[in-house]
Parts: structure tokens; sequence; C-alpha cells
């Protein structure tokens, strides 16, 4: 990327995507598909879903809204086997100056774009603070932890590619409406293709 590259040099399979196939894999407007099927201009791994999935505003997909306590509410919007495995959206809303432990996937790139409020985001070694309209993409592999800021209500959608387990792992970590014991977190991230490597912020 970057880089200027002659007709000759183009590989045969690098085929444009076309119109209607970004109309499949618009983000419940355009995001969520834009960024498996159009990073670095490489087609997506998985294939494309065949039908439209609407989500209203508030609602999760099958209208199970999962509840942590005081501190989070998490709506699924599109979940993995919706996309044959290609991606994991989430709506988190009522965040209340709350965050995970610093953590890495090893299989999935995950991005974060806030809907309100204001939230520190540490990728590596670098440090970010977003606010509503704001996008950040953090790559596997890599060290990450995000807070939200403020005492207002904040709400964020966040999105990983592939889905993996995360599901199953937001399903495990709300189960009874309470935040799992700091103790009971190393072994239940890393069931769900993650480690963590230290405190939230």
């Amino acid at each position: 990327m970057g880089q200027t590259t002659s007709k000759s040099e183009v590989a045969p399979e690098a085929v444009s995507i076309s119109v209607a196939t970004m109309n499949r894999r618009a983000f419940v407007g355009a995001a969520v598909g834009a960024i498996p099927v159009m990073a670095c201009g490489q087609k997506a791994t998985f294939p494309a879903a065949s039908s439209p999935l609407f989500v209203k505003s508030g609602s999760s997909v099958d209208d199970d809204v999962l509840q942590l306590g005081d501190r989070s509410f998490l709506h699924f919007k599109v979940c993995g086997r919706h996309t044959h495995g290609g991606q994991l959206l989430i709506e988190q809303s009522q965040l209340r100056r709350f965050g995970p432990p610093r953590h890495l996937h090893f299989e999935q790139d995950e991005w974060f774009y806030p809907l309100a409020g204001t939230f520190h985001i540490e990728v590596g070694d670098e440090q970010f603070e977003l606010r509503p309209g704001d996008f950040l993409f953090a790559p596997r592999g890599v060290p990450h932890v995000w807070k939200h800021l403020e005492e207002d209500p904040g709400r964020m959608l966040v999105a990983f590619l592939p889905a993996g387990k995360m599901e199953s792992f937001f399903r495990r970590f709300t189960q009874g409406g309470v935040m799992p014991a700091q103790k009971e977190l190393p072994a239940l991230f890393l069931e769900h293709g993650m480690q963590v490597v230290g405190p939230p912020l």
C-alpha cells in the first residue's frame, strides 16, 4: 500500500469488487462488511451472507441483551452464524468508566467505533483517545486495552474478524450479570482465543 503499481504488475487474481457485492456486505450501513472485504484490496476469507440482516436500534439480533451488572449492556448486531464465521459485531452500551484487562487475540483483528462518550484505547505502545465517529483498528496478536472515561454512559461498536469464539466468550463473561473473579479471567480468556497480559486501565 502507498506504492504505485503498473498494469503489468497487477496480479490476475486482483479482481475489483462489484457494487452488488459491496451492498451485500454493507455494515448495518457500510462498516461491518467494508473492513474484512476491502482491507488492503483483498477478497474476504469467508463467503458472503445471502440475505440482509436488520437489527433495530437498542436491540440485539436475537433480542437477548446481555448485562454486566451496572457497567455495560451487550447487544449482538451480527454474529458468526450470520457471516459464515467472518465477523462478530457488538454494541456495548451504558458503559460507565469500564473496560477489559489488557489482552491480545491470537486469531482476531478488532476494531472500535464510539457512538457516545470518550474512550482511551491503547494498542501496543500507542495511545488513542476516541470520540463519536472516530475509528480504530487493532490487529491480532497485539496487546490492547480500553476504558470509557466519563460518568455519562458511553456506547461503542466493537467488531471481531473473524468471529471465532467471541460470542461464547461474552455469554460466559456475563453469566449471572456479574463480572467473573479476577483469578478466573486468564483461563476464561485463553479458552476463547485470547491472553490476558495486564490489568485494566
